[in-house]
């Protein structure tokens, strides 16, 4: 525990303190003016005792604020205190993409490089001279600082290859406390590392960090940009199945069209040819018919899908909603998958049947795009919105996109059954406590 938060929590433990003797003080006053109630300056001593009670009740009330602001300040505490046990790192450069990243990082290292080769990087201060000789001693400065050069650069070029998403500040300081290592055994020399080019290491590794961390995006969207062309692509095979079907049976129907009419001028023999001919026709007619039913039918089961909207507002909240998509039909299947892994189940708000669900469902996510609560990772289907902003959506999209949408369920407000049986019985609990300490207070009175 940090002694920031040490501190707190003594502070906070003395306002209690000061709080349960206030307590005391009061019922003490009290049971003295039980005592008085016989005096002929009865009214008197007790304007005073009220007076003293008073003060003291206005003192316990500035303690509880005090109370309440160390309470705050250290939840606040707490939450900086966890951001840094997970090594939070906040972005410094924030480009679009990964071709940016490379293209400052040549910029930084194309900086340390005219930084060595003009001496302005490992620097010597003083002029050294061995055996009166400045040659040789330029020559044992400049030994020095080659090694010091290789054993710098090899420190800081594999604490960069170390970086990942949770250890930038522990690199960072690795590569000050070899800075500073260096520079002061060059400080008996009067050589030094130049804190500006420290700097541009500093500025390597964060590069080199977001560099990592973009990538891991591109590479997520790319995933997500491949899923979502091979459904594409079914869809589309679906389609040319259906068109190739119907050219068929088009092809077939003309040909039984055209035997009809020879059937009028043929003889018998030929007649019989000919209607034989238009048997077999009808008969790929039929089968270019099914081929066709069955294509649409694959066309639409490939289209067509679930957009689910949910809540969990005993895990993450009010206003938090997850829109997500799934060919299954039934909820209980899917959401259960879901619950496992939170402490409450969730809550299925809109249950809504699309004919095209990736589309409905890329038209919801565009819709709240700025709500989203993962910037970064977009498979995370989380979004800060009201159920009246999202029901407002749902009914423009049913009337704008020309989608078939069948909502087959509807429920504005959460159940959260267990969240609330859960919040119940705490409330139970606390009230149980509260007469209790309350029993206490009035034996001490």
């Amino acid at each position: 525990m940090s002694l920031t938060k040490l501190g707190l929590l003594v502070l906070l433990a003395g306002l209690f303190v000061g709080l349960i003797q206030s307590l005391i003080a009061k019922s003490r006053l009290r049971k003295k003016l039980r005592r008085y109630d016989a005096l002929d300056d009865k009214e008197a001593y007790q304007r005073q005792l009220e007076s003293s009670i008073h003060l003291l009740e206005n003192e316990q009330e500035s303690l509880n604020r005090e109370i309440r602001n160390l309470q705050q300040q250290f939840n606040d505490l707490d939450a900086k205190v966890y951001l840094q046990s997970i090594d939070y790192y906040e972005p410094k450069y924030e480009f679009i993409s990964s071709d940016e990243y490379l293209l400052r990082l040549k910029d930084i290292k194309l900086q340390q490089d005219r930084m060595q080769k003009n001496n302005q990087a490992y620097i010597c201060d003083t002029q050294w001279t061995v055996g009166d000789s400045k040659r040789k001693g330029d020559k044992m400065i400049n030994d020095i600082l080659k090694l010091v050069e290789i054993s710098f650069e090899e420190r800081c070029k594999y604490v960069i290859k170390e970086v990942k998403y949770n250890n930038v500040d522990s690199l960072k300081n690795k590569i000050n406390k070899a800075f500073e290592k260096y520079n002061k055994y060059l400080k008996t020399l009067q050589c030094r590392i130049a804190e500006e080019y420290l700097q541009l290491k500093l500025i390597e590794l964060d590069l080199q960090y977001e560099l990592e961390d973009k990538k891991q995006q591109e590479q997520e969207r790319d995933k997500e940009i491949r899923k979502q062309n091979k459904e594409r692509e079914a869809i589309d095979k679906a389609r040319l199945r259906v068109e190739e079907a119907e050219e068929r049976e088009r092809l077939h129907q003309e040909e039984i069209d055209k035997i009809r009419q020879e059937i009028v001028q043929a003889k018998d023999e030929e007649r019989k040819q000919l209607e034989m001919k238009i048997h077999e026709l009808e008969r790929l007619v039929a089968e270019d018919r099914s081929d066709r039913e069955n294509a649409l039918s694959e066309s639409r089961r490939l289209k067509s899908g679930y957009i689910y909207i949910i809540s969990n507002i005993g895990s993450l909240g009010r206003d938090m909603y997850r829109i997500c998509m799934t060919s299954r039909s039934q909820e209980e299947v899917y959401i259960r998958e879901m619950n496992p892994t939170v402490p409450f189940q969730f809550d299925v708000h809109f249950k809504i049947f699309s004919e095209d669900a990736l589309d409905t469902l890329q038209m919801l996510h565009q819709r709240f795009d700025d709500k989203r609560v993962n910037t970064v990772n977009l498979r995370r289907e989380f979004f800060q919105v009201s159920i009246d902003e999202i029901e407002t959506a749902v009914k423009e999209i049913q009337k704008k996109s020309g989608v078939f949408l069948r909502i087959d369920e509807f429920e504005k407000s959460p159940k959260a059954y267990e969240y609330r049986q859960t919040l119940a019985t705490r409330k139970k609990h606390r009230l149980s406590n509260t007469n209790e300490e309350y029993s206490e207070v009035n034996e001490i009175a």
